[in-house]
């Protein structure tokens, strides 16, 4: 069954309405924001509006990259923590 086309005008305008916001963000970082400045605003962002926030955003946990492992290991070894 395919979509009405009130149903496609307001997705359409949610849509719509979510780009505009990021484009609002991203200039009031200048115009220009790295990754993960960017979510970090976007997250702020969300959370000041709690309710009818345009994004959720779900915790995600990863872990360090074999290089990053070795990098820590080998600076905590020569700071005298290992």
């Amino acid at each position: 069954m395919s979509p009405t086309n009130a149903e496609k005008t307001a997705k359409d305008a949610g849509v719509f309405e979510r780009q505009r916001k990021l484009l609002q963000l991203l200039d009031a970082l200048g115009g220009s924001a790295g990754n993960l400045d960017f979510q970090k605003l976007l997250f702020l962002y969300c959370q000041e509006l709690s309710s009818g926030a345009p994004y959720d955003f779900v915790p995600y946990k990863s872990e360090p990259s074999r290089s990053r492992r070795m990098r820590i290991a080998a600076s905590s070894s020569s700071a005298g923590y290992l």
